[in-house]
């Protein structure tokens, strides 16, 4: 890790409620939560009738239960020639016969992915769902679609390997995506190294989720990610947001360097409140790892503080689950920097209440 960055805050990491001591032991326990996953998905996926392999593959899902997907689709676009794509909508794009859809929900109330499931059918794509229950799981029964359903008592976005491991079985045995036993086993070893640094029994002065959230306290972060690191970006905002109750973005590499970056000098008030978080890999593309560089120093020119936040992994499973599970850890401090509970989305609440209720002039 490199860069300027602002002051870091104390007090990260001090106390804590009842609702983030349940969150952090919900995000430490994920590596055994994906080793879980893996089995149940290959138990569930050999029992499978024989599948044609699929000419696409797309993955619906909204919020914490899309993220599994967005690993997923990362992965394949580095192997496998059946595209992968992961839609956060209420349509999917042009699917026929030859098109694998799953729905990714796990509350299985998720309208969006609902209304994309109807949508499938009538294009006549085979369909398979992942989900904890609710209406998914009935619409599945009733079109007899494979179904896998799991059991998991924290919010959607600590279920990251429920999401990930389970798709990952059906692709493998729908011959879209070859992933051996081993690398599964081998991310998944790397999720429990990752906990024992970031943890807060992890000693501080060697603990950089710790580390990065007092430098990331009271500003609004945006994190730069390249190739496999850029669905890890994406997750950093979206944890922050939920868990920290802060505002947090993510941008994508090299696009970046094609346009925001001319903007980071102003306004100077945004200059000063903006924490940037640079993504970086051994296994990132040479190029790719030449633009954080480069992307850093434009930043510190602008007088944006930034971290370089350096992520060990063998490849693009490993280094995606290791960066995504240590902004989980970084979401966590900051929620204790900022006094939120972790585990209260009132606002998301809000919206889904509202959305129940008839429109104005209806």
């Amino acid at each position: 890790m490199a860069g300027d960055a602002a002051p870091e805050r104390a007090d990260v990491g001090a106390g804590g409620d009842t609702g983030a001591a349940a969150f952090a032991a919900l995000v430490a326990g994920l590596p055994e939560q994906a080793a879980e996953a893996w089995d149940a998905g290959r138990a569930w996926t050999s029992a499978l009738a024989p599948m044609p392999p699929p000419r696409r593959v797309v993955c619906a899902g909204m919020g914490g239960s899309a993220v599994g997907a967005g690993i997923v689709a990362t992965l394949a676009a580095s192997r496998s020639a059946t595209p992968v794509e992961v839609v956060r909508d209420y349509e999917p794009p042009a699917l026929d016969g030859a098109s694998l859809f799953v729905a990714c929900s796990f509350s299985g109330e998720t309208e969006e992915v609902l209304a994309a499931w109807e949508a499938a059918a009538v294009a006549g794509a085979a369909r398979a769902a992942i989900t904890t229950g609710g209406t998914l799981a009935r619409l599945a029964a009733r079109d007899g679609a494979p179904a896998f359903a799991f059991r998991f008592g924290g919010p959607p976005r600590t279920a990251l390997g429920w999401g990930v491991f389970p798709l990952l079985a059906l692709l493998r045995r729908a011959g879209a995506l070859a992933l051996g036993d081993g690398e599964a086993a081998a991310a998944i070893a790397a999720l429990a190294d990752c906990r024992d640094a970031s943890a807060p029994h992890a000693p501080a002065p060697d603990n950089e989720a710790r580390r990065l959230a007092g430098r990331l306290a009271g500003g609004a972060p945006v994190v730069f990610g390249a190739g496999a690191l850029r669905v890890a970006a994406g997750r950093w905002a979206a944890q922050i947001a939920e868990n920290a109750g802060q505002w947090a973005f993510a941008e994508a590499l090299p696009e970046a360097d094609h346009n925001l970056v001319a903007g980071f000098a102003r306004p100077p008030e945004a200059a000063r409140l903006l924490r940037a978080v640079l993504l970086d890999a051994p296994s990132s593309h040479p190029r790719h790892r030449r633009r954080v560089a480069l992307t850093a120093r434009e930043l510190e020119r602008a007088g944006v503080p930034r971290e370089v936040v350096h992520v060990e992994g063998a490849g693009v499973l490993d280094t995606a689950l290791r960066a995504s599970y240590l902004g989980d850890w970084v979401s966590y401090y900051l929620a204790l920097a900022n006094g939120t509970d972790p585990l209260d989305v009132a606002p998301i609440d809000r919206v889904k209440a509202a959305l129940r209720e008839p429109a104005e002039g209806d």
